[in-house]
């Protein structure tokens, strides 16, 4: 016995009370008569019980029901659809793919092969039914069982009317082919009129109500709404498959690399064309069951014409997704042309909706622009986790896809037109307008690691090899540290610049990079290591002073740098930390390069762009011996002497306010206070004398001089083993020394975590700046 899909079932809850419903090919299983009532037995069969005669099983195919589940969801249906159905006038469809071609049955039932005939499928019946057929042909009787009587209405009987015996509850009935869609059978001694196989609600059940708001509201929609040029919906996954293939017969075939359609509704015999690669198509009916017929991927063109049964189709894809195409006719369109659905404004009801989607637009370009203003992209633009992102694959130049182990093909990026872009490594780029439609692309092999985007470019897809989270493209020419793809929240700091002076600890440490990144502001590290702010001791003397602290001083003049230069033979003696003998050409650019003429200066007169923010991170290399806490502590008399920290630092902020005198500026303070408590009294003293803002990452990084139990075996392990010598490897380390292997540089930790701490902090403190 047939199956009874569960769209069935959706289609009588979907007519409009009293509507004629004409039914396309393949919806007629059962093909009902009469008021019917519906229920479910003990075996899940869907059971109609006819006003008159003997109730009809319909098995239900637990693989059709989708969504519904649940035997009760369906029960629940059965009962709403109680009652509701009526028979048409007309009871033959010619459509049923129940018919048989190319046979007739005798009165008795016997199967008669004949090329001009088409025997009907079971045609439910009451017993003693008067009926009529507009042509006299074979009809046999057949038992609730649809067994054959053995007899029935022979084709030269008197009349074209006859009247079923009182047992017979299903007759077939034969049709000559050129009679078929005109044939009309229907109850009663006459044919009155020409009616099309239908269906009708009846009654006023709550059932039937709903359906006819539905359907109103169906026929609406229909007069407004129109299919696009481009059949294939890419976003349709109902149906679709990856890695699969279709064959014209309908069989899903596993095949790596292969895509197959959702289905794409079409209307019969019409003639249809598929871009790209010739690939299987499989024709099915009006239920999307499978019609056992198709165009191979060996015909002779790209174009094919569907069967007169055909209202759905499935294709394998001989392209990417995102080029496909299905469109009627015989000739693909040279460029991509996105699946749409179009609205007719003309009509009352559309040019209200495209009020309604103007204001929706309107409303969701507001909504943009404000979370522009309050999430901000982070460098990285490539998104490992973009929903369409397509795996193991590799996107070439052409954008065709092709299988690969370890590849990644991107999502579409938005990008800028005309404008450098770099990734991490080459790798395979492809283009796309403003409708992802696709442009041009760039080989792997192409001669430069950064790409420039085409004039109209609104979009890019690259291609990964490889660990994607170690993947970056960023806007420019020059790919820098991988960061993960973020949006952060705005802050007062975002797009803006922050000017860094200090020493190598946030020279080399990278913990400025990163906040500067998170709160989205350019760094412009100026810090330099093994640098002063100050330029001599509290005495204006270098005796014994190291070399590079005098050499790589901040506050020192351009002429005090070349006086240094030209009198070095004479300076060097005098200098501690072993000075070179004889400066290079390279020796004597760098410290005229450290000069605050040259690495601040330049960002003030306008040379260069003026920074939002200027950042002083000095302290540490101005602890001289020779001071006391009080000195170093205390600003002295003449409030700029560069001979003293607080007087060198008063020096370069008076240098910032004269320039710009309401410049933001803010104190890096040192990561501890417990080694040299000079360091942070300093910079607490600066912060105090010009109300500045101060990070006393002392308060926050814990690294301390207690000691941490457990850490004495460590000293034998890396990283700490670099950096043993001198040091109390009898005893616990301290939490300085375990964050910070050489007691002084962040940086000395390769683990990134005594850095990612800072960044952490210093991500803080600017994000709460004013």
């Amino acid at each position: 016995m047939t199956k009874l899909p569960i769209c069935f079932l959706l289609l009588v809850a979907t007519v409009a009370l009293g509507q004629k419903v004409e039914i396309g090919p393949g919806i007629q299983r059962p093909t009902l008569q009469g008021v019917y009532n519906l229920s479910f037995d003990a075996s899940n069969n869907l059971v109609l019980t006819p006003k008159f005669g003997t109730p009809f099983k319909v098995p239900i195919d637990p693989n059709q029901v989708k969504g519904l589940g649940a035997k009760l969801g369906l029960k629940a249906m059965a009962s709403e659809l109680s009652g509701v159905l009526i028979r048409g006038k007309q009871l033959f469809n010619y459509a049923d793919p129940g018919n048989m071609p190319g046979k007739y049955f005798n009165t008795a039932g016997d199967t008669i092969a004949n090329a001009l005939y088409t025997e009907s499928n079971f045609i439910p019946v009451s017993p003693g039914m008067v009926l009529t057929a507009s042509d006299k042909q074979y009809v046999t009787y057949y038992s609730k069982e649809q067994v054959a009587l053995g007899v029935g209405a022979s084709y030269n009987r008197p009349s074209n009317s006859f009247t079923v015996t009182a047992n017979t509850y299903y007759i077939r009935i034969t049709v000559a082919n050129s009679l078929l869609t005109t044939f009309q059978l229907q109850v009663g001694s006459s044919i009155v009129g020409a009616p099309s196989y239908q269906l009708t609600l009846n009654g006023e059940t709550r059932t039937a109500l709903r359906a006819q708001r539905t359907a109103l509201a169906s026929k609406v929609l229909t007069r407004q709404l129109s299919g696009g040029k481009n059949l294939y919906n890419k976003n349709d996954t109902e149906g679709s498959k990856d890695n699969y293939y279709v064959t014209p017969a309908g069989v899903l075939t596993f095949a790596s690399g292969y895509f197959v359609s959702g289905f794409i509704p079409v209307t019969p015999s019409g003639v249809y064309v598929a871009n790209g690669s010739r690939q299987n198509v499989a024709y099915y009916d009006s239920l999307q069951v499978p019609l056992g017929t198709g165009a191979a991927f060996d015909r002779p063109a790209n174009s094919f014409t569907v069967t007169a049964g055909t209202y759905y189709i499935r294709a394998t894809l001989g392209t990417p997704k995102d080029a496909f195409m299905v469109e009627a006719g015989t000739t693909s369109s040279t460029t991509y042309i996105p699946y749409a659905v179009n609205l007719d404004v003309t009509t009352p009801q559309a040019s209200t909706a495209m009020v309604t989607a103007r204001q929706a637009k309107a409303r969701a370009v507001q909504a943009v622009t404000t979370l522009n203003g309050v999430f901000v992209q982070g460098k990285n633009l490539f998104n490992k986790n973009a929903p369409d992102t397509i795996r193991y694959r590799y996107l070439d130049e052409n954008n065709f896809l092709t299988y690969y182990a370890t590849g990644m093909v991107s999502g579409f990026i938005p990008v800028k037109p005309a404008t450098v872009y770099t990734p991490t490594n080459k790798q395979f780029v492809c283009f796309y307008d403003s409708a992802q439609i696709f442009i041009s692309g760039l080989r792997y092999d192409r001669a430069a690691l950064s790409v420039t985007t085409p004039a109209k470019c609104a979009f890019v897809r690259l291609t990964v090899i490889g660990d994607p989270a170690l993947f970056q493209f960023e806007e420019g020419s020059t790919a820098t540290t991988v960061y993960p793809y973020t949006y952060r929240p705005a802050t007062n700091l975002t797009g803006k610049r922050i000017w860094l002076g200090g020493t190598s600890i946030p020279a080399l440490g990278g913990y400025w990079e990163l906040a500067s990144e998170a709160v989205g502001a350019t760094l412009i590290n100026q810090a330099v290591p093994s640098s002063t702010i100050r330029k001599a001791d509290k005495t204006g003397s270098w005796a014994g002073v190291p070399w590079q602290n005098v050499a790589y001083s901040l506050s020192m003049t351009l002429a005090e740098k070349r006086a240094l230069i030209s009198g070095w033979s004479t300076y060097s003696a005098v200098l501690g930390n072993s000075p070179p003998n004889v400066l290079t050409p390279a020796d004597t650019v760098y410290f005229l390069n450290c000069s605050y003429e040259r690495s601040l200066v330049p960002y003030l007169n306008g040379t260069y762009p003026m920074p939002d923010l200027f950042v002083l991170s000095h302290g540490y290399n101005d602890r001289f011996t020779s001071e006391t806490i009080a000195e170093f502590d205390t600003v002295p008399a003449t409030r700029n002497n560069r001979n003293y920290f607080l007087g060198a630092s008063n020096y370069i902020i008076d240098i910032i306010l004269s320039y710009n005198p309401r410049a933001k500026i803010a104190l890096e303070g040192h990561y501890e206070n417990q080694l040299d408590p000079r360091v942070a009294l300093g910079q607490q003293t600066l912060a105090t004398y010009w109300q500045f803002p101060l990070l006393k990452l002392w308060e926050k990084t814990g690294w301390g001089q207690q000691k941490v139990p457990g850490t004495q075996a460590l000293w034998t392990t890396v990283p700490w083993s670099s950096y043993s010598s001198g040091a109390d490897t009898a005893h616990d380390m301290s939490a300085l020394r375990y964050w910070v292997p050489d007691n002084v540089h962040p940086h000395s930790d390769p683990s990134g975590k005594a850095r990612n701490l800072l960044a952490g902090l210093v991500t803080t403190f600017l994000t709460e700046l004013p």
